[in-house]
């Protein structure tokens, strides 16, 4: 049996924090082995790196009710 529902879908980005502008963020095309993995990111702005657990931008989807 096959459903169909309604969704949303959402481009998650992720923003620099300390940057007044908030630009987005560049992934840096590695993935580091630790476990779990790490992907890094980097400001173009401050130079500024964040290390997170999964690759952005993303798509999240929500049901419409």
């Amino acid at each position: 049996m096959i459903k169909s529902q309604q969704v949303k879908v959402f481009r998650e980005t992720l923003h620099c924090d300390e940057c007044d502008e908030a630009p987005e963020l560049v992934f840096s095309n590695m993935m580091l082995t630790s476990n779990p993995p790490k992907y890094p990111f980097q400001c173009p702005l401050c130079m500024k790196k964040v290390y997170m657990k999964t690759t952005y931008p993303k798509v999240r989807y929500e049901s419409v009710d």
